[in-house]
């Protein structure tokens, strides 16, 4: 199961447990509201966790070495070339311009 449909079957068990404690489901026989209610609020605190962990992972594997401070730091001191090019071309604008 990739990431996106484990994050739509969290959805889905929290979704379950907000329609038995807001009495659009019967209760599971052998359940309260309390334990019903403690189910949903630890299902959504382990699917925050789980996105949290994704983003985590996403962020690790494919941005953290662009986006080091030393990496960020090194990009933002060099002089833009793009910068440098625009200048250049309003400097020596062309004839049918």
């Amino acid at each position: 199961m990739d990431f996106k449909e484990q994050l739509q079957e969290w959805d889905r068990t929290i979704q379950g447990y907000q329609d038995i404690l807001d009495g659009k489901a019967a209760l599971p026989e052998g359940h309260t509201m309390q334990s019903i209610l403690w189910s949903y609020q630890t299902a959504q605190r382990n699917r925050e966790q789980f996105l949290q962990d994704g983003i985590a992972h996403i962020n690790g594997y494919q941005y953290g070495e662009l986006f080091s401070n030393e990496r960020v730091f090194e990009i933002l001191s060099r002089p833009s070339k793009f910068v440098l090019r625009q200048d250049r071309r309003n400097e020596h604008p062309k004839a049918d311009d």
